[in-house]
């Protein structure tokens, strides 16, 4: 690897700070809105030219405007044009599998949660909050796994130099002008295939009863918290808009409850059970595209489509010695169901997402109301709050 002289990266930190880039005369400023979109993996790498002259000289590749680059050479920038040029070559670092380390370590960490700490016997994935500690101790071996699998996928040991020969008959000369400004604006047409999964805290019954003061117990130590809550899949028609399809589990943790009057000597018990899954087609819109920069996004959505719901609720009441009376409410149908949502997301890279995502499931029928528990009835849809990883293509 070549040494770079420290003078000069000084000069060009110092530089990047000015509100514009000044030219080789330095009676005028370089106004960023006038350079195309450099590649980050190739923007400020070193740079060799050589001139019709034979003269040969070196900087760094600060933009490129049309068919003139702009190079921090000695102290400051200069605009060159490449028809004055008869090579070039570009030192670009490798990528070392940094990239593949966040990306791998993430997701390493999200799948060994989906896989091994969701409740047993609850709606899908609904997680399971016993023995945390030892379950942070095993999903850090997941994480180590994924990061280095990342690694493996996306490490590049070595810097890597792209040569630009301009030499020879004007159709060649042409051709490599266009490889050189593909080569530098990464060529890359925006990703087209998103894939979304969402975890989140659901508003359940579950969640409900936390904030009163009764007596009931859940199965295990089952949370109000998804860990897959939906799972989406939507293609870019537009730069601004996006269709597809979802699958949402909407359904809810099991409840039980029991209470006991020392004055009728009444006994009352009952139990919840809730699984639903929808499918939908999605539309999503990105209404502030332009006004954001490339790394953040805030989309909304909407859809329709179908929930399956299978719910259960039982209610029995004992007086002594032996009167019983079962109330049983079941609701085992598909029905029309819609979805909407708001999801503010950042890229991290150009392939992977994080974000926050709020929504709401709607279907047309109602839980019904437990006053013993001081629950009133609601629909059987519910709103979440939570977060997302996304995979662009």
């Amino acid at each position: 690897m070549k040494k770079i002289n420290i003078t000069l990266i000084l000069s060009l930190f110092i530089t990047l700070c000015n509100a514009g880039y000044s030219q080789e005369s330095g009676n005028s400023n370089i106004s960023s809105q006038n350079l195309e979109i450099i590649d980050k993996d190739i923007l400020y790498s070193l740079v060799n030219l050589q001139d019709k002259n034979g003269n040969f000289s070196q900087g760094f590749l600060i933009g490129l405007k049309s068919d003139t680059l702009v190079i921090h050479v000695k102290d400051q920038n200069r605009d060159i044009a490449i028809n004055d040029l008869i090579s070039i070559s570009i030192e670009t670092p490798g990528k070392g599998g940094m990239r593949g380390v966040a990306i791998g370590g993430i997701l390493g960490t999200y799948l060994t949660y989906l896989a091994f700490w969701q409740t047993e016997d609850e709606p899908f994935a609904y997680w399971d909050n016993e023995s945390a500690g030892f379950q942070a101790l095993v999903s850090l071996l997941g994480t180590l796994l994924g990061s280095g699998v990342g690694y493996l996928i996306d490490k590049s040991s070595e810097e890597s130099t792209e040569i630009f020969d301009f030499r020879g008959i004007e159709s060649n000369r042409i051709k490599e002008i266009q490889r050189l400004k593909k080569f530098l604006t990464g060529n890359k047409s925006p990703s087209k295939i998103h894939l979304n999964l969402q975890l989140a805290q659901v508003s359940t019954r579950l969640s409900e009863l936390g904030n009163n003061n009764y007596d009931y117990y859940s199965y295990r130590d089952v949370t109000s918290f998804n860990l897959l809550r939906k799972l989406q899949l939507t293609y870019s028609i537009m730069d601004e808009l996006e269709i597809g399809g979802a699958v949402s589990w909407f359904g809810e943790p099991s409840i039980r409850w029991n209470s006991y009057s020392n004055i009728t000597n009444e006994s009352l018990s009952g139990e919840q059970n809730y699984e639903g899954t929808g499918v939908y087609g999605i539309a999503v819109y990105d209404p502030v595209r332009l006004l954001f920069p490339e790394t953040i996004t805030w989309k909304v959505g909407a859809g329709i489509g179908i929930g399956n719901v299978d719910y259960e609720l039982t209610a029995s009441m004992y007086s002594y010695p032996t009167q019983e009376d079962t109330l049983i409410t079941r609701i085992n149908k598909s029905l029309f169901s819609a979805i909407i949502y708001t999801q503010f997301d950042f890229y991290l890279y150009d392939m992977f997402s994080l974000g926050l995502v709020a929504d709401y499931i709607y279907l047309p029928e109602e839980i019904p109301g437990i006053p013993e528990l001081d629950l009133s009835s609601r629909n059987l849809g519910n709103f979440s709050f939570g977060f997302t990883l996304g995979l662009h293509f």
